[in-house]
């Protein structure tokens, strides 16, 4: 379970979206959950499955639509080995009290939220198999940047910068790209 934490139009959803987008391909499942409507979305998921019939489910107890829908998420991983859920603008009670910590298994979460209490884990990444070489995370940059505010040297001290990871290099392209007026110097 990750969590992307910050304030209100700080980009988090917008990153969990791209991070969707990009690894679409390696999950079997990919489900968005705006927390603001969690119980809907369960409902309207196990029905879309036929996991109850669809006249019982506006009455079971949402525990046990929650259940359901993670139990198949589990079983569906025979398909492919993961899928992904992405929880919106959770607080940080939300996997403990309203989804009573039933998590489906071999499902990875990413949550975003705008409460800064979460737990945090630092995580070393200088020794990941998901870092890109310098020319790949130079690449990522100029697809989202273009060539009019291109400066090789500064896409360089960038890709450093980040580490040669994907996720923050993309967040930097899409920033970039939404900010025209911002050089690569400046960033």
């Amino acid at each position: 379970m990750v969590v992307l934490v910050g304030y209100s139009a700080y980009g988090k959803t917008e990153l969990a979206k791209l991070y969707a987008r990009e690894s679409a391909a390696t999950y079997h499942h990919v489900w968005f959950v705006q927390v603001e409507n969690w119980q809907f979305a369960y409902k309207n998921l196990a029905q879309e499955w036929n996991l109850f019939p669809s006249h019982e489910i506006e009455a079971l107890p949402i525990e046990v639509v929650v259940r359901g829908v993670h139990e198949e998420l589990s079983k569906r991983h025979l398909f492919k080995e993961r899928s992904l859920i992405i929880f919106d603008n959770a607080d940080i009670r939300f996997i403990t009290e309203r989804l009573h910590n039933m998590l489906p298994s071999n499902c990875d979460i990413l949550i975003t939220s705008k409460e800064l209490g979460w737990p945090q884990i630092e995580i070393d990444l200088s020794n990941s198999e998901f870092h890109l070489t310098e020319q790949e995370g130079i690449d990522l940059l100029k697809e989202w940047i273009g060539l009019d505010r291109w400066d090789l040297d500064e896409a360089r001290k960038i890709v450093e910068r980040f580490n040669h990871l994907p996720t923050p290099l993309a967040q930097v392209g899409h920033y970039m790209q939404l900010s025209p007026t911002i050089s690569l110097e400046d960033y």
